[in-house]
């Protein structure tokens, strides 16, 4: 017996039950046979004792203890922890309805079976964490809900709940968590979590019906402003999709406030001035007032309408256009323009630079070994010292420069642009060229073996592969590189070569005027120069018609309605000699005095 006791203090001690046992030893020397038989292991004939008591009295409180204890010292799952807690429970119930009295004679105090409560709240509570799932922290909390370790519990039990919502990320996940555990502390991250998802289900639909239904029906969602945003883009969206100059004009009448409004007075000044010429930047000041572009079409038209710095240009915008709001930088061109300096050559330090030749001063210092004169407000300055190998750049009328000295050949700017090459031009090696604009860029690659100026807003260049095409002022190939030979545009219309053959083409690359002749010149005043295959030649108008039946040993262009030509005449001595005499004829070919 004695060997038994001690075996049952070491397994209490054990246990971690050593206080509570030492409490009951104080307090229960006087406890009845089955617990005492509990405690000595005895649990059949425990339970056959307790049976008896409780089936005459099952408020028995010593039963009822007795059997908490059991289920307690044998517990290894959840079933008999709580079957311990029951049993307490009742334990508790009956103590709180008997005299102080009795409760004293059986040796039972409230203290006492609430530590033991509290052990077994702590031993399902360790089981339970072991298992770790949901369900076990929804039984742990059902079953021992007054538990000291609630707490504790429900943040475990939350936290793998939330963990579950969070893996199946579905509305539907978040919604039921939110109903199930509303108190949880991951509450607000699942309501966001929650309210994100139910933006994306709108959203994902793409149409500003759903988002416009999206903010009607939830207001205080945190999503509004983008939500917002996305109707207003929808609605952007559907009411333009046609791209047409109408529908952004119909979606600022309809959406005047919407954020992309900005966005459809661009695409209208983009669609009504995508030719940059003067006609339509004037169409859009006078059509569209309040345009946000207003300005920048103002100073686009003045660019386009004064580039040149024709001091007569000039005056005329101004008169044209009383209200441009830009008055003083305009002013200041004229300022410029009727007086443009021009290049001087420095005696003493052989060197180029600017006068103004008005006032007899220099505006640009001689500092330069070569220059150009000044086009369209642009001048090209070669640097110093060089002899053939200079480098060019170009500045403006108040000497800023607008390149660098990166050029090594260079033509003056026209039509807004100037051709440049770079690599060992002066020996034609390696030469390659392209164009830049008034901002100093490079609207192509430097990569054309041949080039020429702009002429009626196309460029004449050749390939690499050796033949000829046309660019425009964006610098995409308008014409295909498919032409033998070519020559630059005048009135609407180039010379160009199939094989060793002449003709005309129009500014698509349509042949206008089949390719028949040996040779031919730029219409100049309605009128061509063309060699026929007899090596004569004479003058053709727009519809390949002879004007002027071909003659002449050389014709030259028309300029004021007279053109320089080669007469063939045949002199006669020892022997004959044919000469060629110039002379001018008009468009009758009548030769003049």
């Amino acid at each position: 017996m004695k060997i038994k006791w001690l075996n049952l203090f070491a397994a209490i001690c054990k246990s971690g039950l050593f206080t509570l046992v030492i409490l009951l030893f104080l307090n229960s020397c006087n406890s009845s046979k089955s617990l005492q038989l509990v405690w000595k292991g005895s649990y059949e004939k425990a339970l056959e004792r307790t049976d008896k008591k409780l089936d005459r009295d099952p408020y028995h409180a010593i039963s009822n203890y007795a059997r908490a204890w059991y289920f307690y010292l044998e517990a290894g799952d959840l079933v008999y922890l709580d079957s311990a807690n029951y049993y307490l429970d009742i334990t508790l119930e009956v103590l709180a309805q008997n005299p102080k009295e009795k409760n004293e004679r059986i040796g039972l105090t409230k203290t006492l079976i609430n530590k033991l409560k509290k052990e077994i709240h702590q031993s399902a509570y360790l089981i339970t964490d072991s298992i770790n799932n949901l369900r076990a922290w929804n039984v742990y909390l059902e079953n021992f809900s007054d538990t000291h370790l609630k707490e504790s519990a429900f943040r475990k039990r939350n936290q793998l709940a939330y963990s579950e919502a969070r893996s199946r990320y579905s509305l539907e996940s978040f919604r039921s968590f939110l109903e199930n555990y509303p108190d949880a502390e991951q509450s607000a991250e699942a309501i966001a979590s929650y309210q994100y998802l139910l933006f994306q289900t709108y959203l994902e639909n793409g149409n500003s019906a759903n988002m416009k239904d999206f903010l009607q029906r939830y207001p205080e969602s945190p999503h509004v402003e983008e939500a917002q945003k996305y109707y207003e883009k929808f609605t952007f969206r559907e009411v333009t999709q046609s791209g047409s100059l109408e529908s952004f004009e119909q979606f600022l009448t309809q959406y005047p406030e919407n954020r992309f409004a900005p966005l459809a007075e661009d695409s209208i000044y983009v669609k009504t001035t995508a030719g940059g010429s003067k006609s339509e930047l004037a169409g859009f000041l006078e059509r569209y007032p309040d345009n946000r572009n207003r300005d920048t079409a103002w100073l686009e038209l003045f660019e386009v309408s004064t580039y040149t710095f024709d001091l007569e240009k000039i005056v005329s915008f101004r008169n044209q256009y009383p209200g441009f709001p830009f008055m003083e930088k305009l002013n200041r061109r004229i300022e410029k323009a009727s007086n443009i300096p021009v290049p001087d050559f420095d005696d003493d330090s052989d060197l180029m630079g600017f006068r103004d030749t008005i006032n007899d001063k220099w505006v640009i210092k001689p500092k330069f070994e070569d220059v150009l004169p000044f086009s369209e407000g642009f001048a090209a300055v070669a640097k110093s010292p060089c002899e053939d190998d200079c480098l060019y750049a170009f500045i403006d009328l108040d000497g800023v420069f607008l390149t660098g000295f990166e050029f090594s050949e260079v033509e003056s700017f026209n039509e807004g642009l100037a051709l440049v090459g770079q690599g060992n031009c002066a020996d034609d090696i390696d030469c390659r060229y392209g164009f830049i604009n008034r901002q100093g860029e490079l609207i192509t690659p430097v990569l054309f073996t041949e080039a020429y100026p702009f002429s009626e807003n196309l460029a004449l260049v050749r390939s690499i592969s050796g033949k000829y095409g046309f660019i425009d002022k964006k610098g995409q190939n308008k014409i295909p590189f498919i032409f033998e030979n070519a020559g630059t545009f005048s009135e609407g219309l180039a010379a160009a070569s199939k094989g060793l053959d002449w003709g005309y083409i129009d500014k698509n690359g349509n042949w206008v005027i089949e390719p028949t002749f040996h040779n031919a010149g730029d219409f100049q005043e309605g009128l061509a120069a063309v060699e026929n295959k007899n090596s004569r030649w004479g003058y053709i108008n727009p519809l390949g018609e002879w004007v002027i039946e071909a003659q002449y040993g050389y014709a030259g262009p028309f300029s004021d309605g007279k053109a320089k030509v080669g007469v063939i005449e045949t002199k006669t001595s020892a022997q004959q000699t044919v000469i060629l005499v110039e002379k001018t004829i008009n468009k009758q070919n009548e030769v003049l005095k």
